[in-house]
């Protein structure tokens, strides 16, 4: 799984969500609007975020997510972070008077109101709009290097089950809108395959962590046994941007190429998830099927669509 967040410049579509949400709207017009960013589903916007940049510093304001999808909140902050980096930002605060703790979580920490910059006390968010109550917080932007955190990719062992438990658990927590699998049916997730070369799972790991995985199984029936699935995809929010999806998926593929007499690999992905959608055809998967109405989430049914790769080996049969 792989959320797409994207620009938003439509405020009739922003504010009745900030609206909704308390947060507040009077100092936001076309002629003077912040950075928005946002995650949409086919029923609407489900998390917008906003940053205000001042040279070195910026404000990070307008985080409003729908009750049902609360795990899009971290997703943003890192998104806006690397955002704000991009453009020479040096620190990154923000007022809050009910996500504290979230940020906290992120690495912000609680900074006296007299050292914010000027540019940031002169915004109406720091002047006015927010209470004399709210935390005001700060956190110094990591500065982007074309270096990055060396990314180990390997078959995963009984032994990973834990590791594998925590991330999917994560994964179907805070990142369900994305998947056809729920919480309530999978309470702890395990790793789907039974460890060979014809059904295994591949770990993505960073510093020893694991962030990201992709499983394959063939199919083991007799008129199916030419066929095999690509499941169970998700990388970290945190690890997202490093082009480990697309790492892991080009390695399962490579390794599906040893199996013997096998033409085609398939996946199912939801049509909401534009990103991973957008990754698979990269790897070279094409759509061949569409249902609609397919998966329902909350009160929204979702279509989903099947995706093939063809591969070609000398193991190949027709």
């Amino acid at each position: 799984m792989v959320t797409h967040i994207e620009p938003l410049l439509e405020l009739k579509e922003i504010v009745p969500l900030l609206a909704e949400c308390g947060l507040p709207v009077s100092d936001i017009s076309s002629s003077q609007s912040p950075h928005f960013f946002g995650i949409r589903s086919e029923s609407g916007l489900l998390a917008v975020i906003g940053v205000e940049l001042f040279g070195a510093a910026a404000l990070l304001r307008s985080l409003a997510v729908l009750p049902t999808c609360r795990g899009l909140a971290r997703e943003l902050v890192v998104f806006v972070e690397r955002f704000a980096a991009e453009q020479g930002v040096e620190f990154i605060f923000l007022l809050t008077t009910t996500a504290s703790e979230l940020f906290a979580k992120l690495g912000f920490v609680t900074v006296p109101r007299v050292t914010a910059p000027s540019a940031i006390q002169a915004t109406p968010q720091f002047s006015g709009l927010c209470p004399a109550s709210s935390a005001f917080l700060g956190k110094a932007v990591a500065k982007l290097s074309n270096d990055r955190c060396p990314v180990n990719i390997r078959v995963l062992l009984e032994t990973d089950n834990v590791h594998y438990s925590a991330l999917w658990r994560n994964a179907l927590v805070e990142q369900d809108i994305f998947f056809r699998i729920s919480i309530e049916d999978e309470p702890t997730p395990q790793i789907q395959t039974k460890f060979t070369n014809e059904s295994f799972t591949l770990g993505a790991f960073v510093n020893s962590e694991l962030v990201g995985t992709v499983s394959l199984e063939r199919d083991p029936r007799s008129k199916m046994k030419h066929k095999a699935l690509l499941f169970r995809m998700f990388v970290h929010p945190f690890a997202s941007g490093q082009g480990i999806g697309k790492a892991l998926v080009n390695e399962a593929m490579s390794l599906a190429k040893n199996i013997a007499g096998l033409r085609q690999v398939n996946l199912t992905v939801l049509a909401t998830n534009k990103r991973a959608i957008s990754l698979y055809s990269s790897a070279e998967f094409a759509v061949f099927s569409h249902e609609i109405g397919a998966v329902k989430i909350g009160k929204n049914y979702i279509d989903e669509l099947q995706m093939v790769s063809f591969i070609i080996t000398s193991n190949s049969v027709a």
